[in-house]
């Protein structure tokens, strides 16, 4: 059995990467400010006789959204699949980011980590997933910061499982592949 004594306590949102599905290309998504995600379930109930006689209920995939406040274009790049192209040089260097109607996304890693309130902390491993939506990545407010919502799905990758999550009595740094 697991103990109780760490990763019992978690605060907040330490580190967020974005990994590229070979696991060769990493970003850090720097002021990332919140990562959720939740298992989607399939159930029924079999009925007779007046009485529930079997429940049935399964995991399928996994939904997933992360806001962050800092945008990182070579991140985007990985979950977009595509190219950026840099021109020009410091101080006028110029990187863009053009995604084009008809573009498929590519298959990625999330992958998300926080502390407990001893030394240890939770690493959340998210193996197989694909963007769905680009929530508000265009939104410029005047006053505030830009803040970037995605959405997406995680799927089984066939060796880890739809996502995990690593309890570690001593803290450690998420994965780099």
């Amino acid at each position: 059995m697991a103990s109780v004594a760490y990763g019992d306590k978690v605060f907040g949102l330490r580190d967020l990467k974005i990994t590229n599905i070979a696991g060769t290309v990493q970003e850090d998504l720097g002021a990332a400010s919140m990562l959720e995600a939740k298992p989607i379930m399939v159930s029924g109930i079999l009925e007779g006789d007046d009485a529930v006689k079997a429940v049935i209920a399964y995991a399928t995939h996994l939904e997933w959204s992360l806001t962050n406040g800092q945008f990182s274009s070579a991140a985007i790049a990985i979950m977009t699949g595509v190219t950026l192209t840099t021109t020009g040089s410091t101080p006028n260097e110029i990187t863009e980011l053009q995604l084009d109607e008809g573009e498929r996304m590519p298959y990625f890693k999330i992958y998300g980590q926080a502390f407990d309130e001893g030394t240890g902390d939770v690493h959340i491993l998210l193996w197989k997933c694909k963007l769905t939506e680009f929530g508000n990545i265009m939104k410029l407010e005047n006053g505030n910061w830009r803040l970037n919502e995605l959405t997406g799905v995680a799927l089984d990758d066939g060796t880890h499982g739809i996502f995990e999550s690593l309890q570690h009595e001593t803290a450690t740094a998420v994965p780099a592949s």
